[in-house]
């Protein structure tokens, strides 16, 4: 051997052996790269549409080999499933939703992207984060204007169409935090900050992605913009009123004429059949829930209605949620409400019922005027006729509306539980 050819040698063999050779495992690999992640608070951007949402999460060891990234939104704390990290990517699905980070670590910061695995289209979004304590939007200006507590507001989309809103909103200096309402539902918790004459806030849930930015004019007024993942934008004005209110939730959806029954069959996870008319539901007060695993609001909702159910099962009370995924395939979508029903504690039955689609789901619920909102709740008696429809719901990051409905939800089930046939 020549000594061009030995030095040829000697260097492969070296690499073989600083790489660990063909024997090495992923583990060794994931465990060394893993002593380079640092847990902590990470101040993370989005970008999206030319914009950037700034989010918190704060990453915690869970174990010797996995990692949990939580989301910070003002005062809610939402985890994502346990996850480890291999050499320095990992994938991290985020809560009950069929979404996640694609990401890659380096040392005490991350590069990838945020991903929605049902969308038809490639649906990312790039992301990025690093160890910090920094607040999520820097201030260019401490002197803050001071905001109205409530706003009758007004979101015009792409294409003309009007919805009305109520703005709420706390103020502590620049700090804010607060919420939209609008007839199908709220944004949940959003923070953010005044910057001088400029409102910024944002929120991240794990499925949907809000930035809202607002200039304030000399009246208090609102004028600003709407960003939502990677396609919704929408105008917003606003202005202070503190009697602004929304239709009533409960009579936005109802019975057709001609009809006088609300009967379903749908399956449920293992395939078998269901109807409120079954057996297991005489002379019972029966709360149809519409939901999907995708929609936030109805986690809330699913949150709510499944610690209500396990505090209340003295009362002649079932709870049937009919659950509308995102694909036409039981497999999909059973695995879907799956996860959520693990996830969220939930005891009481859910069913396939079809897809999220609003116009598919008014087909499978005829006697219905329309599905115009997930979720949508309707109250059965105990001779099964309908005695209360609420459409959309109001979450705990809307305050004092949580507690009212939850307060009048309390009130009416326990009436109907007690009344006689």
């Amino acid at each position: 051997m020549n000594l061009k050819n030995l030095i040829q040698t000697v260097f492969v063999f070296t690499m073989f052996i600083l790489v660990g050779g063909c024997g090495s495992t992923s583990e060794n690999n994931t465990e060394t790269e893993n002593n380079f992640v640092k847990a902590g608070r990470y101040r993370a951007e989005m970008h999206m549409k030319g914009q950037t949402l700034p989010f918190t999460i704060e990453l915690t060891k869970f174990d010797n080999q996995n990692y949990l990234m939580t989301f910070v939104n003002g005062e809610e704390r939402m985890p994502s499933d346990t996850f480890s990290i291999v050499n320095d990517s990992a994938k991290v699905t985020l809560n009950i939703f069929d979404s996640a980070f694609e990401i890659v670590f380096n040392n005490d910061s991350f590069k990838g992207e945020f991903v929605k695995y049902y969308k038809k289209d490639d649906y990312r979004i790039p992301i990025e984060g690093e160890l910090s304590n920094d607040p999520e939007f820097q201030l260019n200006n401490k002197e803050a204007v001071k905001i109205a507590e409530k706003y009758s507001v007004k979101f015009v989309d792409e294409e003309g169409i009007v919805t009305e809103s109520v703005g709420e909103f706390v103020q502590t200096g620049n700090d804010v935090k607060g919420t939209f309402l609008t007839p199908l539902g709220d944004y949940r918790f959003l923070t953010g900050v005044v910057d001088g004459d400029s409102l910024k806030l944002s929120t991240f849930d794990g499925d949907h992605a809000f930035l809202f930015l607002a200039s304030i004019n000399e009246n208090n007024e609102l004028t600003g913009s709407f960003w939502s993942g990677i396609h919704w934008y929408e105008d917003w004005t606003a202005i202070p009123d503190p009697n602004a209110t929304l239709p009533d939730a409960g009579e936005l959806t109802y019975m057709k004429e001609g009809y006088d029954s609300f009967e379903f069959s749908f399956p449920d996870l293992e395939g078998n059949m269901v109807s409120v008319s079954d057996e297991q539901y005489d002379n019972k007060v029966v709360i149809i829930q519409l939901l999907g695993s995708w929609c936030p609001n109805c986690m809330d909702e699913t949150k709510f209605l499944a610690e209500w159910y396990n505090n209340n099962q003295d009362l002649p009370v079932e709870i049937i949620g009919l659950a509308y995924e995102q694909k036409d395939d039981f497999e999909y979508a059973s695995g879907r409400v799956s996860k959520l029903k693990d996830r969220l504690k939930v005891d009481y039955t859910i069913l396939i019922a079809g897809n999220a689609d609003k116009e598919k789901a008014a087909k499978t619920l005829p006697m219905l005027n329309n599905v115009i909102a997930f979720p949508t709740t309707i109250v059965l008696d105990k001779n099964k006729d309908i005695r209360y429809i609420h459409t959309g719901f109001s979450g705990p990051g809307t305050g004092d509306h949580y507690i009212r409905f939850a307060e009048h939800f309390d009130e009416l089930i326990n009436k109907l539980a007690n009344e006689e046939i």
